[in-house]
């Protein structure tokens, strides 16, 4: 028994799961801080059931590396291999879901991807939301048969951890859960997953880990554990923003996000409370002219409650009557302050988050040209490629598990290649101005076309045109090249002697 790995997987799991809690809140937009540190909705702090209204600016740096990572394809080393590699994600309907896939990763800095045969696989074991559902097709039939149904699944990183030797190999995954047993018990679950064997554990909820027993799957004995793992592949794949383990793209405007929601709870509170003029008439008892027709609610010295100040409603064209001699206007409340405070804060984001400015605010009807929107995303399309080779490599080692499960054909990892969308940049004048420039000194136009974005398929599409144009150029070329013609020049001298 693993014991101490069972005691630093339990441990580390509950460290960190409201981690990725947060990254979920703070996405949404929806928390507070309060004064005690504790999360709160703004419902909850103003006693207002009605307001749910926040600004979640902190989705942005999530939303705008996702949105630019495309998976463009997955191939093999031959024609073969990649059809049955499309074969294998048709079938569980991958494309349709690695967008989400993908948010999630940015979102919560690191997800798992799971890989096992159908017939074997227990959702709750290997984790409980099963986002792929596996529909064999029709060609699969005609062609070879799937030896297993190689089902891929996703697993949440609040509840799955992998763990990594000095040397960044990994070592086993966990995962921990909690779940009733046949008398309606609370119990706690965990899985260590290795290269050889599984490990499988549980405890009652309201004990301690120290009494963790083994647990069996139905029909299994003690002879039966841990149990074997006959693939000598664990099943999990860890994808996420950094090696070993990731941290939310957005988590460095948790405090921001507070904020903003803090300026615009403010702001809608001062909105419905001063939105219209309040005449206010401060009354004087002792004098017969004035104010002494306005009636208002008595006020008990003796009574500390704030009950008495209800009658001083903010109804539109509302009078308070307050006691004293004079009368005046609350003017309604201005929006600037607000405003500019939450200006101020998308201009912080942007500079903590190094995304370009406009990700956050409006351009105020000025639009940047090419060049100064190129530069700006320079770190974000850096940052966008970094991301695709972190998540390149677990799909690479996914995919060629998945093939042999499916298949039963080998494919290493190395032999798989993952291609994306390249990031297109803009474009105006000026940058096709010094895209021709490049083509002229003779840098292939293939070439060119991929440094702007344009993807391979896009790119052999073109070729008809670009042989043209490239034809075009080389007979003007060898044109410009061929010696001149002498001119027949009459001789001015004849000409002055006639």
């Amino acid at each position: 028994m693993s014991l101490p790995d069972l005691y630093q997987a339990s441990a580390e799991i509950d460290l960190h799961a409201p981690e990725y809690v947060k990254a979920d809140l703070m996405y949404e937009g929806g928390q507070i801080m309060d004064h005690n540190g504790q999360m709160q909705t703004w419902a909850d702090v103003m006693g207002d059931e009605d307001f749910k209204g926040v600004l979640p600016y902190a989705s942005v740096p999530v939303d705008a590396v996702a949105d630019r990572i495309q998976l463009s394809s997955i191939t093999g080393p031959t024609d073969e291999i990649t059809a049955k590699i499309a074969d294998l994600l048709n079938a569980n309907k991958f494309f349709l879901r690695f967008g989400q896939f993908v948010l999630d990763v940015m979102k919560y800095g690191e997800y798992f991807m799971t890989v096992w045969p159908e017939e074997e696989m227990n959702d709750t074991d290997l984790g409980q939301a099963a986002l792929f559902d596996l529909d064999r097709p029709a060609s699969l039939l005609q062609d070879t048969p799937l030896n297993h149904k190689a089902k891929m699944t996703f697993s949440d990183s609040a509840t799955t951890r992998a763990f990594y030797d000095d040397g960044g190999e990994l070592l086993y995954v966990a995962r921990k859960w909690c779940q009733l047993d046949a008398d309606g018990k609370d119990i706690e679950r965990v899985n260590l997953y290795y290269l050889d064997f599984v490990e499988k554990y549980w405890w009652f909820r309201d004990k301690k880990i120290e009494t963790a027993e083994p647990w069996y799957d139905e029909g299994q004995t003690t002879a039966d554990w841990p149990m074997e793992n006959p693939y000598h592949e664990i099943p999990f794949y860890h994808y996420s923003t950094a090696y070993p383990h990731g941290r939310p793209e957005h988590k460095p405007l948790y405090g921001v996000q507070d904020a903003i929601n803090q300026i615009f709870q403010t702001h809608i509170s001062s909105i419905k409370f001063l939105g219209f003029p309040i005449i206010y008439a401060l009354m004087d008892e002792t004098s017969a002219q004035g104010t002494a027709d306005l009636e208002y609610a008595p006020i008990d010295e003796n009574d500390s409650s704030i009950e008495d100040v209800n009658r001083l409603r903010n109804s539109p064209g509302e009078v308070w009557a307050m006691r004293a001699k004079s009368i005046g206007q609350l003017e309604p409340a201005g929006s600037a302050s607000f405003l500019d405070s939450l200006k101020a804060y998308k201009e912080i984001a942007s500079e903590l988050v190094g995304l370009p400015a406009r990700l956050f605010t409006s351009t105020d009807g000025q639009h940047p040209g090419a060049d100064a929107v190129n530069a700006a995303d320079a770190v974000l399309t850096q940052r966008v490629v970094d991301r695709e080779i972190l998540l390149a490599e677990p799909l690479k080692h996914a995919v060629s598990f998945g093939l042999r499960l499916a298949f039963g054909i080998d494919v290493p990892p190395e032999d798989i290649v993952v291609l994306w969308k390249p990031q297109k940049i803009s474009l105006d004048a000026s940058v096709i101005t010094v895209l021709q420039w490049k083509i002229s000194l003779g840098i292939p136009a293939e070439q060119v076309l991929s440094e702007i974005g344009y993807s391979p398929a896009e790119i052999e599409s073109f070729k008809p045109s670009l042989e043209e144009a490239q034809r075009k150029r080389d007979e003007a070329f060898a044109a410009s090249q061929q010696p001149k013609q002498p001119t027949n020049v009459p001789n001015q001298d004849n000409n002055q002697g006639k």
